[in-house]
């Protein structure tokens, strides 16, 4: 099964030329440089693209993963993966409800909570940071196979995974209808030959 799957994937220079669409996406380190490789999504459900389906093809440690869209020499790409990127990034410091606190407590909670949103200022700060470092790097790997990448940013006021992992691509994708047939047909003919 295994090998059925990760033929379709494309790796490093493969990608350039693969065909336009919606795909996952991880980068791993292969020796001292950045390897990308995609699984082209044929399903809502992304069987055999998603980013662990992916890991498991090059056994090696995923440093960077997404989801992108392909448009000829061109990629619109995100940070969006639960399973590689949303630990990369640090969480920000909860605040404490004050609305039933009186007197010394919540003198407490609001000296606290004040402590906790300059945490977070600077939770932010780092997260922003760390997420320009990594679009730097991404970019530089596809640029070395001829694609010229851009990062779908998300408002400031978006959801804290948006914010970082920025917008989108998979969210709410209807079922890709392959050329010529059906998905399912598809999908049947990709993962059973």
């Amino acid at each position: 099964m295994r090998e059925r799957i990760c033929r379709h994937h494309k790796k490093g220079a493969a990608f350039t030329d693969a065909p336009d669409g919606i795909y996952t996406w991880i980068m791993y380190k292969d020796g001292s440089t950045f390897e990308v490789y995609a699984g082209k999504i044929r399903s809502n459900q992304e069987l055999g693209t998603l980013h662990q389906n992916l890991s498991w093809c090059v056994e090696k440690e995923v440093m960077f993963a997404g989801e992108l869209r392909k448009m000829g020499h061109h990629v619109d790409y995100n940070l969006q993966s639960g399973t590689y990127m949303s630990r990369q990034f640090t969480r920000f410091k909860r605040l404490l409800v004050t609305e039933t606190k009186t007197g010394k407590a919540l003198t407490e909670a609001t000296e606290t909570n004040e402590a906790r949103r300059a945490q977070n200022e600077d939770i932010h700060t780092d997260n922003v940071r760390l997420r320009r470092f990594i679009q730097g790097q991404v970019e530089r790997v596809f640029r070395a196979i001829d694609i010229d990448a851009h990062f779908l940013e998300a408002p400031a006021d978006s959801q804290i995974s948006m914010v970082y992992g920025g917008l989108p691509i998979i969210a709410g994708l209807e079922i890709i209808l392959e050329e010529g047939g059906s998905t399912n047909r598809s999908l049947a003919e990709v993962y059973t030959e």
